[in-house]
């Protein structure tokens, strides 16, 4: 469902594909569970996530993040 969407939007616009290889950021996407059946609902993704909870739970969450972004490090992560 992720990955889906953010193809979806680069592709939408053509001219964001080439910039893309070369972005990095970190988004937060708020998702919600349907009762009945527990399907994930994509609420919508924001460009500047609450990190605090990953960070207390993880020392070196902001560690991790940067060498994936930057050095393309994928240890421990888990791609879309």
């Amino acid at each position: 469902m992720l990955k889906g969407t953010l193809v979806a939007a680069l592709s939408s616009q053509p001219e964001a594909e080439s910039l893309a290889v070369a972005s990095r950021t970190i988004l937060g996407a708020e998702v919600m569970l349907r009762a009945e059946d527990l399907e994930p609902r994509l609420l919508g993704f924001s460009q500047d996530p609450d990190v605090k909870r990953a960070c207390d739970q993880r020392a070196t969450f902001y560690n991790e993040a940067f060498d994936c972004l930057f050095f393309g490090h994928t240890e421990g992560v888990t791609p879309l």
